[in-house]
C-alpha cells in the first residue's frame, strides 16, 4: 500500500492565519502488520522512507502570498503508524515529526516537536476545521489532526509562535493498493 500526499493541504499554528500547503510528491509505502482477514488492520510506515515536502516559498502560501524565499521548514517524520478499519472506513494514524525551521543558512531555530492523531473522520475541532471525507472510490482521503506543540526552550522562537500552542493540519492524500492487502 502506498500513501501519497497531494496539493490543497492546510496548516495552521496558534494565532497565525492558515497556510495553503502543496504537499504533492510526498508519501511512502505502508506495511500491514495484521492479517488480511481482519477488518481493522495495523499499518506501519518506515520514517526513513516516508517523505514530506518542505514548507517553503514554492510549496506554501499565507494569505495568498508565497513564503519569503529563504524561509524553510523541513519535516522529519519520526513515527507514522496506526489502523485502517475497513468496516467503518476509518483511518487513524499516529504522527510524530520534527519541524526544522531555518532562514537561509544563517538562522536555525530549535525543532518543533509535533505529535498528533491523523484521522479521516470529523474531529472535535478548533478554529473552524471542516468535517472530512471518508475513503472514496478513488482512494482519496483527507486526514486531519490537531496537535499541542510544546515550547522549544528558545524564548525568542517560543514567543514568536506563542508556544505552547495548537497546530492543525488538513492533508489531502491518495492511497493506492489498499484493496490488494
Amino acid at each position: 500500500m502506498y500513501l501519497k500526499s497531494l496539493k490543497g493541504c492546510k496548516l495552521k499554528i496558534g494565532r497565525y492565519p492558515q497556510f495553503d500547503y502543496n504537499a504533492e510528491g510526498g508519501g511512502g509505502k505502508g506495511i500491514f502488520a495484521s492479517s488480511k482477514k481482519q477488518t481493522k488492520r495495523h499499518i506501519f510506515f518506515d520514517p526513513k522512507d516516508f517523505n514530506i515536502p518542505s514548507i517553503n516559498w514554492m510549496t506554501t502560501k499565507i494569505l495568498g502570498f508565497p513564503l519569503p524565499p529563504g524561509i524553510v521548514i523541513d519535516i522529519k517524520t519520526e513515527r507514522l503508524e496506526g489502523y485502517i478499519d475497513y468496516k467503518e472506513m476509518d483511518i487513524s494514524l499516529e504522527f510524530e515529526a520534527k519541524f526544522k525551521f531555518s532562514i537561509g543558512s544563517i538562522i536555525y531555530a530549535p525543532d518543533l516537536i509535533v505529535k498528533t492523531l491523523l484521522k479521516n473522520k470529523a474531529l472535535n475541532a478548533i478554529n473552524n476545521i471542516q468535517p472530512s471525507k471518508s475513503i472514496d472510490d478513488h482512494r482519496v482521503i483527507v486526514l486531519k489532526g490537531i496537535a499541542n506543540v510544546p515550547p522549544t526552550g528558545n524564548r525568542l522562537f517560543d514567543n514568536f509562535l506563542s508556544l505552547p500552542n495548537k497546530a492543525e493540519a488538513i492533508l489531502n492524500c491518495t492511497i493506492n493498493g489498499l484493496t490488494d492487502y
